[in-house]
């Protein structure tokens, strides 16, 4: 079974990315001690230029990217 993190905001309100830091370790770290996969989404949300202008959802590029690593992670299944 796997669990997927909780999504960055695009804004820079604090307070919900601190939030969803600590949600997104502990999330981890339970996966860890159950011996479940976790799949971080941060890494293609921050990365510079894979927002499309509105800075919130992803372009092309990143979508084909998660696609294919959620075949590899249902192949996994």
């Amino acid at each position: 079974m796997f669990f997927f993190s909780i999504l960055p905001v695009a804004e820079n309100y604090v307070g919900r990315i601190k939030k969803t830091q600590q949600i997104n370790t502990c999330l981890r770290a339970w996966c860890h001690q159950e011996n479940l996969g976790y799949f971080d989404h941060k890494l293609a949300y921050m990365t510079a230029g894979l927002l499309v202008t509105d800075g919130v959802h992803l372009s092309q590029r990143p979508k084909k990217s998660l696609c294919r690593s959620y075949q590899g992670l249902l192949k996994e299944l």
